[in-house]
């Protein structure tokens, strides 16, 4: 009996604290890629919206098609625009 209340309900806490520290870090590595997500997902509306804003002021280049070109890719579309199209000016 003494034992047992030094220890504390048979020592369940500990694999309870366990359980309970796993499902934290879970839950914090969830939040961590959602905020990675939408800050991802921000980042590419805004390419986008210079890339048809930049190519619509120039009256040689298909806007549409540069979105297209932009949504697909990312980044990688973006930066071809970027060093092809943009350098050109």
């Amino acid at each position: 009996m003494i034992l047992q209340t030094a220890v504390g309900n048979g020592g369940s806490n500990g694999a309870e604290g366990g359980a309970d520290s796993a499902a934290a870090a879970y839950i914090a590595y969830m939040v961590i890629m959602m905020v990675f997500w939408i800050i991802w997902i921000v980042i590419a509306i805004l390419m986008c919206i210079w890339v048809y804003k930049d190519a619509k002021e120039r009256e040689d280049v298909n806007e549409t098609l540069w979105l297209i070109i932009v949504l697909l890719t990312g980044i990688i579309g973006f930066l071809i625009y970027y060093f092809v199209i943009r350098k050109e000016k």
